[in-house]
């Protein structure tokens, strides 16, 4: 039998433990050598978070349906403060300061929560992330999630302050849809119209930075918006903004609505949309990525997620929940984005004079972390969450586990060797590898 570290080049080498080898998170994790090589050693406890999500607002102009933050009760939280759920200027100040004292923690993306741009103090913060720590070596890399809405004042500066990537979720062709799926009232097209307007000012701003920032465009689709008149409609505004934009949005983004939870916060094993998902794919294909393509704009489509959540859900447990990590507006430190502001999650507060680094390596979190791993049901369920963002990684990570090292970790020797195995030959690094 082949050493450990060669099985284990020859399976992410030939992709032969299947397909979530070619996934990004999967591939990139590869290179974050720090935390690949703890956990190729067994001790999971020195994993970092190499992505960090920040949620500076928990308010929102939308009310969408299926939000995930109104399926795990975060919503409800702190709900008397009647919109003024906002992370202040203090609370980021401590995230960021910790966050640079995690050796292994390469990015930090702005997301809800809420939306995002809420926070009028949101431009300062990402300016504050992407800030040079000495000469030419910025200090994080940044991404901004947004529905769009609020961002028009600040477009030729969120173009040009260095963001790695800024994505904006429309998830709909035509104002009807958008109404409909976003739930924002009767105000005619005028929303949805601010909303491409902006994705197209946006894409023609960018270009005067060191750091050209990516721009797409976000679609989580469901039955609302996946019947062949309504993907007609999103190929024909993507054609139009496309060119529009003379050509300077780089991706539309396609991936399923997941459900995570039910009423009583328990983990669903079934998705009200799967029969929509069983077939997706290849419409999504043939009617909407095809003659973008040939247009010249790129589409990504989460095949894996939409096939995954055609079936039933598996338990399978989640041992990859320490490469990502999140914060809440309120300073609460999560080990998963979907637990984000949920009740039995937070493992600590970093506005209570406890250090990022000091609740990363405190007792809440390996006591979460084991339950998740284990997949416990209970209160709160601690189960494996069906389609999570980290469901790639999760499986090459188990694969790895379970077919290659057995029992027992690697030791420092076949650390090296598999790593000088990748040195001499590897395969090519993906883009933006510092997000996982």
């Amino acid at each position: 039998m082949k050493p450990r570290a060669r099985q284990l080049y020859d399976l992410l080498h030939s992709n032969q433990g299947g397909n979530y080898t070619m996934c990004d998170a999967a591939k990139k994790a590869v290179y974050h050598r720090g935390n690949f090589s703890a956990f190729l050693m067994g001790r999971d406890e020195a994993i970092q978070p190499v992505s960090v999500e920040v949620v500076p607002s928990l308010e929102c102009n939308f009310n969408c349906k299926g939000c995930t933050y109104a399926q795990n009760g975060s919503k409800r939280k702190d709900i008397s403060k009647g919109g003024s759920r906002l992370m202040s200027q203090q609370t980021f100040d401590q995230i960021l300061q910790g966050l640079v004292d995690m050796e292994y923690t390469k990015s930090i993306i702005f997301t809800g929560g809420g939306e995002p741009t809420m926070n009028p103090e949101y431009v300062h913060f990402i300016r504050q992330a992407t800030r040079e720590k000495s000469g030419d070596q910025r200090r994080f890399d940044v991404g901004l999630y947004t529905n769009g809405t609020l961002i028009g004042e600040h477009i030729g500066e969120l173009a040009n302050m260095g963001l790695t990537f800024i994505r904006v979720s429309l998830n709909a062709g035509r104002y009807q849809t958008h109404r409909q799926i976003c739930r924002y009232g009767n105000t005619g097209s005028h929303i949805f119209d601010k909303i491409t307007d902006n994705i197209v000012r946006l894409a023609k701003a960018r270009g005067n930075h060191e750091v050209e920032t990516t721009i797409g465009i976000g679609f989580i689709m469901a039955r609302e918006n996946s019947d062949d008149g309504e993907l007609s409609s999103i190929k024909d505004l993507l054609l139009k903004l496309h060119e529009a934009s003379d050509g300077r949005i780089d991706y539309a983004a396609f991936r399923p609505k997941v459900q995570y939870f039910d009423s009583r916060f328990q983990v669903v094993t079934s998705q009200p949309d799967k029969d929509t998902f069983g077939g997706i794919v290849t419409r999504l294909i043939e009617q909407v990525k095809d003659p973008l393509n040939e247009a010249g704009m790129d589409v990504l489509i989460n095949a894996a997620a939409f096939n995954e959540l055609a079936e039933d859900n598996p338990n399978t447990g989640n041992i990859a929940s320490s490469w990502s990590a999140s914060f809440d507006y309120d300073g609460g430190f999560y080990i998963s984005s979907e637990h984000n502001g949920m009740d039995g999650f937070c493992i600590g507060h970093v506005t209570e004079g406890t250090s990022v680094g000091d609740v990363w390596g405190g007792t809440e979190r390996t006591k979460i972390r084991e339950e998740i791993e284990r997949g416990e049901k209970g209160k709160p369920d601690r189960r494996t969450l069906h389609s999570f963002k980290l469901k790639s990684l999760n499986d090459l990570l188990m694969h790895i586990r379970k077919e290659i090292m057995g029992d027992e970790g690697f030791s420092d020797e076949e650390v090296r060797e598999f790593y000088s195995h990748l040195d001499e030959d590897g395969f090519e690094v993906p883009g933006h590898i510092n997000f996982i």
